[in-house]
């Protein structure tokens, strides 16, 4: 696959989901513009006190929500503990989940690293930094790192009876597939009819849309910089200024995460494929649950895996 056609596709993803965005505003409140809904969204956020409190109980309900909806199988009572990263890895991510080894026996504890906003910036750039953990946007993030996106993941890793499964892993699938959960939850009927929800959750994947467009012309384009970096951030995410700079200087030293839209495109052509072949026996719990049981296989190795037929069309 060529650089180029990657980007192609990312830009034509992006496109669709600026689409879908526009829709989603239309069915909040069609005299608004979108941008004035999306800050109105953004506007409603957990103090720097509640973030972690407010976080954890999103947890509960959207495991109970995979549950009842048979989405996926959860093979654990364990949550992870959401806590305030470290302050040495506070620079690199807003949120992560730090999950243990598959062979750990020890140390068996799961962390949800949240970042809250330095103490040290002015009171506007802590606003735009807690306006990214607004509520509905939170509760999708939460779908990315724990149920059932890594942490979720992680459990069903641990139980793989392949060991160089459990051992080694594609970038593309662990974050392709967190990043797929996110849309496929609310096709699912997760948060169904609550728009400011999916208006939120379609800007964590227009996020992903511009790293990948960002991670490529950075590195291959000369006249594409850090600062039109920080402006599609802005002008396509809806990002304040402080964490679009985060997000455009992470594509300098970490191109591959272009992998985030990447992966997903590729889950969403797989299970395409999968559903076409299985006809009126698909089921959706069944694809992810066998989606899974490879670890963080490389989707090109899964399709040989997971179908009858491979047309090797990626995305």
């Amino acid at each position: 696959v060529k650089i180029s056609n990657i980007l192609e596709a990312g830009e034509r993803n992006l496109i669709r989901n600026l689409q879908e965005f526009n829709r989603a505003a239309k069915q909040i409140d069609p005299t608004k513009d979108p941008i004035e809904l999306i800050k109105e969204i953004k506007r409603n956020h957990p103090t720097a006190e509640s973030l972690f409190s407010d976080t954890q109980n999103m947890l509960i309900e959207i495991r109970q929500f995979l549950i009842e909806s048979e989405f996926v199988s959860v093979p654990s009572d364990v949550i992870p503990k959401v806590v305030p990263t470290p302050k040495a890895f506070r620079q690199w991510a807003f949120a992560a989940m730090n999950t243990p080894g598959a062979l750990e026996k020890k140390a068996t504890e799961s962390y949800y690293y949240i970042t809250p906003p330095d103490e040290d910036w002015t009171e506007e750039e802590q606003e735009d930094w807690l306006q990214t953990f607004n509520y509905p946007g939170l509760l999708d993030i939460s779908v990315h790192e724990a149920f059932p996106g890594h942490f979720l993941h992680n459990l069903h890793n641990q139980r793989t009876k392949m060991l160089v499964a459990k051992l080694f892993g594609a970038y593309h699938f662990w974050e392709g597939y967190a990043l797929y959960v996110e849309e496929a939850m609310w096709e699912h009927g997760f948060q169904k009819g609550d728009y400011k929800y999916r208006m939120a959750q379609l800007v964590e994947t227009l996020l992903r849309n511009v790293r990948l467009i960002c991670s490529i012309k950075l590195h291959t384009d000369p006249s594409f910089t850090v600062e039109d970096a920080i402006q599609m951030f802005m002008d396509k995410v809806y990002m304040g200024r402080k964490p679009a700079e985060s997000e455009a200087k992470r594509g300098t030293y970490d191109p591959g995460y272009l992998n985030y839209a990447l992966g997903k495109l590729m889950i969403e052509k797989l299970r395409a494929d999968y559903k076409k072949e299985k006809g009126s026996a698909f089921n959706l719990k069944s694809f992810h649950d066998e989606l899974l049981s490879y670890g963080a296989t490389p989707v090109p190795i899964l399709r040989k895996f997971m179908l009858n037929n491979d047309d090797h069309t990626l995305f």
